[in-house]
């Protein structure tokens, strides 16, 4: 059976959102790997200061996440 495709034209807005959501994705992933593993055992030796800031960071791009998807997904 042939695969159906949707022809949907995306705004110049979307296209900014999508490639918004593409780096701020892969950021947090960059930085959420840090975390476990043997990047971890760097994090778990920071001092609570710079382990809270840096989750703090990852929690706001999560927040940037969430809001880029919810735009698309109303789009």
């Amino acid at each position: 059976m042939a695969k159906q495709t949707v022809n949907q034209s995306l705004s110049s807005e979307d296209l900014t959102n999508i490639d918004d959501l593409s780096k701020k994705s892969a950021q947090l992933d960059a930085l959420m790997y840090m975390t476990y593993g043997e990047g971890g055992e760097v994090f778990r030796r920071s001092s609570d200061k710079v382990q809270e800031n840096y989750l703090w960071a990852c929690a706001e791009i999560a927040s940037e996440v969430r809001a880029l998807s919810e735009k698309l997904a109303l789009a």
